[in-house]
């Protein structure tokens, strides 16, 4: 049932961005980091409502 619902969802249409100069980002590597940067800011949300502070 799950091989068949996967299969029917087509690829994205860009796989990948094109920055400049001779360099390239995969989108899935993009959503890890933007995944890895919303954590830490939520992170810092919830530990300053908890009344911590951040050490730097």
């Amino acid at each position: 049932m799950t091989a068949t619902l996967a299969s029917g969802f087509p690829p994205p249409p860009l796989r990948t961005l094109d920055l400049p100069g001779p360099f390239e980002i995969a989108m899935y590597a993009l959503c890890i980091v933007l995944g890895g940067i919303l954590a830490v800011v939520v992170a810092s949300k919830l530990w300053k409502s908890r009344g911590e502070t951040l050490r730097t």
